[in-house]
């Protein structure tokens, strides 16, 4: 999110990114470790819940789902990203350092 939202030069383009980014964790059945905590940990302070079965079944949990998800996700980006961009090709290389003036 927070490289799209970098990348983006409007403003509507930006608040346009964060919402359907953060929507999409609510609509898919998704839980996220930090956002989700506020909400167990009110059920363990409130007697509904352990602290022990926040950390096991929540937290550990959530924390790899999400630490695989964002891998994959950031390593899919990545390689879109590598492949679809254009590929200077040798015959354009001088071999001349950049640094130095034409001559």
């Amino acid at each position: 999110m927070s490289w799209l939202v970098a990348a983006s030069q409007d403003i509507v383009y930006q608040i346009f990114f964060v919402y359907i980014l953060a929507f999409l964790i609510p609509v898919g059945g998704l839980t996220h470790c930090i956002a989700g905590s506020t909400e167990v940990l009110v059920g363990v302070f409130a007697g509904e819940a352990t602290f022990f079965e926040y950390l096991g079944l929540f937290l550990v949990s959530t924390t790899l789902g999400n630490t695989i998800g964002g891998l994959v996700r950031v390593a899919l980006l990545n390689y879109g990203q590598v492949a679809g961009s254009e590929k200077a090709s040798t015959a354009e290389y001088t071999g001349q350092d950049p640094r130095e003036g034409s001559s």
